[in-house]
């Protein structure tokens, strides 16, 4: 049968949920009809129609409500509703009959064009279901082909009656027609909307793979990275001779470069697979300005260019927002504007304005007066791996990745980032984002200083981490400024290593086999180990604010991203210590 196709159910129930929602309107058109045209067949007779024909429409409204496509897969359920759509017709074409035999001429004529109207909108409601548009048109059809009889009832001429026929023949074979080319129509937007949706499946696909390659690519980059900045600093901290030393510096620079470079592939892959989450804290906005403008004078000055800060005054101290990806912004826009400009100066000009809902829109703009672009160049500006042309990226390097991400983040924070340029008057970049009001923190603690703690090396540390490179490398930062540091190769061995004996701090890689690092602090918090309330730093090549949260849900005291610096670590070593319980801050004074 009919309704074991599901093709058909699904076709047949498009129908009737566009007969719900067109319940109102058929209602007034059955209003207007039996209004009209009650002088051909008395109150009597269209009142009593009207109520029928309303009580039927409340019917199906009841039966079938917006998705009917359950109740349809019943073969029964399917034919019944078949026979309800000819019911439909088949009173609205009663009225049309009732007009044709009580009102003459003009009823036969007005009795014909209800019945075609009839046979027009089976066309239209159809929806692609072959059996909805036959059900609901060949009780018209019928109706249609027996006019003659009614015109020859009503004493009109031979020759009248074959024209009507003739009409009626026409009207009918127009109706199949049309209907024929709508199918047709409709089979192709449906052939087509599949297309769109394989392609779009088969997209997704291509770039959740894609994230995936980029995102393990990455982490395997970032062992060897780290090792290389590990050695190049312990390399020129030792170093006596000046051109070792600046041989070791050049090896930092280009690791650093190489981890930048690592960390936009990564940011872009998880953008485009909208991976890529902003956290909301509390920060403060003014010293975020001030420190982006100091970072980067110094390269300004390095060119002659001349740096400069306005408005900053006028900000809103404490504000809620992602600092960290702000920062990332201005970077990537003071990058961008030292690499183009030779000579004048750069400029970070910083407006504020309150919303109606209270928060602050701030905008930043960094004015350079380089070359300018011309109108192309700009709209190319925000294109992933796009240069300015062959020789920007043979002259000054880089990916084209920075502005494409700036852009997105600064759309994921709620806000826009644009461009004006014009060639021979230098460029400038506007960000503008909503920032709602923050509170500044109570003083913290201030921090245990690692490497100062009081004049002898007392602090024991475990590394867990199963990448022999990275143990080399953290290792290799921490001998200075520690008087023991353990190793771990798997989350089993550092719980072993924590049950036999004490240590200060712990630096735990998340992703390990055996027991990752989630996994094992997890296990460890809830133990009774002497070790269990130890200071723990996650090293992780996931720096999204999900992943950093998920380690310290764990029950981690802190964070620090791979490829590892070594400052960053002995920041994070500080902060975790100086948070510690007392016991363990004792343990290190003592």
């Amino acid at each position: 049968m009919a309704a074991q196709n599901a093709l058909a159910v699904e076709r047949l129930a498009r129908v009737m949920a566009v007969r719900h929602r067109q319940f109102a309107a058929r209602v007034v058109v059955a209003a207007v009809v039996s209004g009209l045209f009650f002088g051909f067949t008395g109150w009597a007779f269209a009142t009593v129609w009207f109520s029928a024909y309303v009580v039927l429409q409340v019917l199906e409204l009841k039966l079938y409500g917006a998705d009917a496509t359950k109740a349809l897969r019943s073969p029964f359920r399917y034919r019944a509703t078949l026979y309800l759509l000819s019911l439909n017709t088949l009173l609205l074409c009663a009225f049309g009959m009732a007009e044709a035999v009580s009102g003459g001429a003009w009823g036969v004529t007005c009795g014909c064009l209800l019945w075609a109207g009839s046979i027009m909108n089976s066309v239209v409601v159809s929806n692609g279901s072959k059996d909805a548009f036959a059900y609901q048109a060949a009780p018209a059809a019928v109706f249609y082909l027996m006019a003659p009889i009614f015109t020859l009832t009503a004493g009109a001429p031979w020759i009248d009656t074959g024209a009507l026929t003739m009409a009626g023949l026409l009207n009918v074979m127009i109706g199949v027609t049309v209907w024929g080319a709508s199918q047709k129509l409709f089979e192709a937007e449906q052939t087509a909307r599949a297309e769109l949706d394989r392609k779009r499946i088969e997209a997704e696909a291509a770039t959740a793979a894609k994230s995936a390659f980029v995102a393990m690519v990455s982490h395997e980059l970032r062992t060897p990275i780290s090792a290389i900045m590990a050695g190049a600093s312990d390399i020129e901290q030792g170093a006596l001779e000046n051109n070792v030393r600046s041989s070791a510096l050049l090896i930092g620079d280009s690791a650093r470069m190489m981890r930048t470079l690592l960390n936009d592939l990564l940011d872009l892959s998880k953008l485009e697979a909208k991976r890529m989450s902003v956290e909301v804290i509390g920060y403060d906005l003014r010293s975020l300005a001030l420190d982006a403008v100091r970072f980067w004078s110094t390269e300004v000055h390095k060119k002659g260019l001349r740096m400069r800060l306005e408005g900053a005054a006028h900000l809103p101290r404490w504000v809620m927002g992602d600092p960290t990806r702000l920062r990332q912004i201005l970077n990537n826009l003071f990058s961008n504007a030292v690499k183009f400009t030779n000579a004048g100066s750069i400029t970070l000009k910083i407006a504020s304005s309150l919303g109606e809902d209270g928060d602050h829109w701030v905008e930043f703009s960094v004015i350079d007066t380089g070359p300018g672009m011309s109108p192309a160049q700009v709209g190319r500006l925000f294109t992933a791996f796009e240069q300015l042309g062959a020789s920007t990226a043979r002259t000054h390097g880089g990916t084209g990745l920075g502005l494409a991400i700036s852009r997105d983040l600064a759309q994921l924070m709620g806000g826009t980032l644009t461009a004006e340029s014009r060639e021979g008057e230098g460029s400038t970049f506007r960000l503008v984002l909503p920032l709602a009001p923050g509170v500044a923190p109570q003083a913290s603690v201030e921090p245990a200083r690692v490497v100062e703690a009081s004049g002898e090396r007392s602090l024991r540390v475990l590394i867990a981490d199963d990448h022999e490179f990275n143990r080399r490398a953290f290792t290799l930062m921490l001998e200075a400024a520690a008087a023991e540091v353990a190793t771990a190769a798997t989350g089993r061995q550092a719980l072993e290593a924590l049950d036999a004996r004490r240590f200060d701090v712990v630096l735990m890689d998340v992703n390990m086999p055996e027991m990752d690092g989630i996994e094992a602090v997890q296990r460890l918090r809830r133990s009774s180990s002497q070790s269990a309330d130890v200071p723990i730093i996650a090293l992780t090549a996931a720096g999204g604010a999900d992943d950093i949260q998920a380690c310290l849900d764990a029950g981690m005291d802190g964070f620090v991203t791979k490829p590892v610096d070594a400052a960053e670590l002995f920041a994070a070593i500080d902060q975790a210590l100086a948070l510690a319980p007392r016991a363990f801050r004792a343990a290190m004074s003592a």
